[in-house]
């Protein structure tokens, strides 16, 4: 009898974990295809806003009918990694004869390029056709003066820009700035060309173009959406017999090479392959079938003792096994559904928020660049209610931008990976400020930075912090009266720090003070005043990321003081 119930204890433990380890792979398989539906839709919108932002960029510049030096700073200062993954810069291209380099050399120098010194590629046997402008991003020397003749990846895509009017993607390469490094630190590369003309003539004035380092590209579009479940490769399929990875991420042991998903990424002209495999995190993340089988066993044992002791109490023992059996499978198997509910939705609506992003940005950027054209062309002809009219949409498409940005950070602000770095607050705040006050027509700023420490934390989202609240003291100070602003620290009894930002603003009410970092929220006095509710919300949920706290109190000489805590 005992020999019996150890036998069947042991056959039904171990039938109970196969059962729970086939509905483990079935979840590693669902969640695996949800990932890789996911990943493929992030890598489309990331690309496709490469494409559009660089196609209105094009426009901007088109619209120029002498472009400067400084026309250029302007309109490409909105390029910037925290919003196109992997970027590097962003440069105008030019061509030029042999006999043309010194005079469009002399030209551009004019025109506010100082220092440029073309450098022509020898015996390519193509036409020249130099960097003039660039926006560099990455740290690295300017590729102002280049020649990019030699690199006739980027050439064939300017020319294919010139051909279908429309942006071009080129074939993978290393660029010219990187090929002096060591070839560890090298990276397949994509570039972005558009074509720009002559508004008047229709002639071809040169071309813009965007640099995009793979892996960079890769690691930063991915890192927030993956969360460790799974690896990613990309491979760049218009190349015929080509089958060089362009980039993998992360570097972690994939468990299972056998069975990954692939899809592909239309980008312009090229086909991209997207690789998803599931790394270790993803199929040993649940141990509950070796659990289960281990417990079914540990049970049968004690069974046969009982029975063995209890003889009498053969059937009723039986009962319990079989009802606590029971009941264990139905737990786990609710529970792995309700996991698996949640990680669905949760996959689902990170989804929804990069494609829905994507889905308004592109429409808004069109309707901004439009408006910007037919403000250019038919402007002078319209009478004062027709100017009136196109001012009032474009104020209210800078509104809607605003509000898809603020919307958007806001809803991943509490959720995304916190990459940490040592921050120089100081330097952050210094930065912050010269970008809000430096390249404005605001009179002069009175703006007093006092010593800062150094703390962890992610670069970005502190960066996003202390722009938000400095705009705000910008934004609110009374109209005809200079912006004042003052950033202090000081040390807190538990080790952290204490920043404040304080102002001479209209000031916020004392009733309002406990409501004013809630979402979509606007203060009384606010009203007359742009803004979307979400920049003090985003800056609770940034604070609240790295364990800090924020509040506000009233300044001492009038206006609004602002405070946040950060660890040490």
């Amino acid at each position: 009898m005992t020999s019996a119930v150890a036998v069947v204890g042991l056959v039904a433990s171990g039938a109970l974990a196969v059962v729970l380890q086939q509905q483990q792979d079935r979840y590693v398989a669902h969640t695996l295809a949800r990932r890789a539906e996911l990943v493929q839709a992030t890598v489309a919108a990331q690309t496709e806003r490469y494409v559009d932002m660089l196609q209105d960029l094009a426009v901007a510049v088109a619209a120029q009918s002498q472009l400067t030096a400084t026309d250029f700073a302007q309109i490409t200062s909105t390029v910037t990694p925290h919003r196109l993954s992997g970027v590097i810069g962003v440069s105008l291209v030019v061509p030029a004869a042999g006999d043309e380099v010194a005079q469009v050399q002399a030209r551009w120098r004019r025109w506010g390029a100082k220092g440029l010194v073309l450098r022509p590629a020898l015996n390519t046997g193509r036409q020249h056709r130099f960097v003039v402008l660039s926006r560099n991003l990455d740290g690295a020397s300017t590729s102002a003066g280049q020649d990019l003749a030699e690199a006739p990846e980027s050439y064939e895509a300017m020319d294919r820009a010139t051909r279908t009017g429309e942006v071009a993607v080129t074939r993978t390469y290393v660029f010219l700035r990187d090929r002096g490094l060591p070839p560890e630190q090298q990276q397949l590369s994509f570039g972005f060309a558009a074509p720009i003309y002559n508004r008047s003539t229709d002639e071809l004035r040169g071309w813009l173009v965007m640099g995009m380092r793979g892996q960079d590209f890769l690691s930063q579009a991915l890192e927030r959406i993956s969360q460790g479940l799974v690896a990613v490769t990309l491979f760049d399929r218009s190349t015929p017999q080509v089958d060089v990875p362009v980039a993998r991420w992360p570097k972690a042991r994939i468990e299972d090479p056998e069975r990954a998903h692939t899809v592909s990424v239309q980008v312009a002209q090229r086909n991209w392959e997207l690789v998803t495999y599931g790394t270790e995190q993803l199929t040993d993340r649940d141990y509950r079938p070796v659990a289960a089988g281990a417990t079914g066993g540990l049970i049968t044992l004690l069974l046969s003792g009982l029975v063995l002791i209890l003889a009498t109490s053969r059937h009723r023992a039986l009962a319990g096994v079989e009802t606590a059996t029971a009941a264990l499978r139905a737990d786990i198997e609710r529970r792995q559904e309700t996991e698996q509910q949640l990680r669905q939705r949760d996959a689902e609506l990170r989804g929804f928020i990069a494609m829905a992003t994507h889905d308004l940005r592109g429409p808004l950027a069109s309707a901004t660049a439009h408006t910007e054209l037919l403000t250019d062309q038919v402007g002078a002809a319209l009478d004062d209610d027709g100017r009136e009219d196109l001012r009032r949409i474009k104020r209210n498409l800078g509104r809607m931008r605003e509000l898809i940005e603020d919307l958007l950070i806001y809803a991943t602000a509490d959720v995304a990976p916190l990459r940490r770095a040592e921050v120089d607050l100081t330097a952050l705040a210094r930065e912050v400020v010269q970008d809000r006050i430096g390249g404005t027509v605001l009179p002069a700023a009175h703006v007093r930075i006092g010593r800062l420490p150094t703390v962890v934390g992610d670069p970005g989202l502190l960066r996003q912090l202390l722009d938000n609240l400095v705009g705000n003291a910008i934004k609110y100070s009374p109209d005809g009266h200079v912006p004042y602003i003052e950033i202090a620290a000081r040390r807190e009894l538990d080790g952290g720090y204490r920043i404040e930002i304080a102002d001479r603003g209209i000031g916020i009410p004392e009733a309002e003070r406990s409501s004013v970092f809630d979402a979509f929220h606007r203060a009384p006095g606010s009203e007359h005043r742009s803004g979307t509710g979400l920049g003090l919300a985003i800056c609770r949920r940034v604070v609240t990321r790295h364990g800090g706290a924020i509040g506000v109190t009233a300044n001492d000489g009038g206006g609004t003081r602002i405070w946040f805590t950060l660890p040490a």
